[in-house]
């Protein structure tokens, strides 16, 4: 398979050419560019190398979700991990379906964090509908069922969100427990100045 020269979504499973933001991502919630190597040769990727991410649901022996480099991909070294892929396919598709017919569905969010990203004229286009360059990412585990990001973007006039398969009952209820834990600065002003009213007297 050649790359793509304008990058999809990486949870496509399509072949990405990485760019400055993909090496230095917090994959995983890592530190900068930690995560970002190959899952079976351990190869860290350079600039303008070939990736692909490989979904298989951690089944045993298939080393988790891991991305890939041309050599392995090639070589496809994987037998365990081509299994695993073509099994775990339906069922990451099927999850989405189920959790937006399941609306009375309920999970456990933690929100693990935050990150943003703003206009850059010189940053290139990253997707087929448009330059998806400021918007932000947000970090979440749900127990007993994974973690992952959701990923925002504004596309002229429209709201993008990268979900990673997800269901809007499930992005529904990430966003509802960010409001939830939010700390709104009005409150925390009125505190502040009620706080200094307090040492006055």
């Amino acid at each position: 398979m050649e790359p793509k020269k304008v990058r999809s979504g990486f949870t496509s499973q399509l072949p990405q050419i990485a760019t400055e933001r993909d090496l230095n991502a917090r994959w995983g919630g890592d530190g900068p560019g930690n995560k970002f190597r190959c899952g079976l040769c351990n190869y860290k990727f350079q600039l303008n190398d070939y990736w692909r991410w490989v979904y298989t649901n951690d089944i045993p022996g298939a080393g988790g979700n891991p991305f890939i480099c041309k050599n392995c991909d090639d070589r496809y070294q994987m037998d365990r991990l081509k299994i695993a892929e073509e099994f775990a396919k339906d069922e990451f598709a099927l999850r989405a379906e189920r959790d937006e017919a399941k609306e009375s569905t309920k999970y456990d969010i933690s929100i693990n964090y935050l990150n943003g990203w703003y206009s850059n004229p010189k940053m290139k286009k990253i997707s087929e509908k448009g330059a998806m360059d400021g918007g932000f990412t947000i970090g979440w585990s749900a127990k007993n069922f994974g973690f992952g990001q959701l990923a925002f973007t504004m596309d002229n006039d429209k709201i993008i969100c990268d979900n990673e398969c997800m269901g809007k009952n499930f992005i529904r209820q990430v966003l509802l427990k960010l409001v939830e834990e939010s700390n709104l600065i009005s409150d925390l002003e009125k505190n502040e100045i009620e706080g200094e009213k307090s040492c006055e007297k």
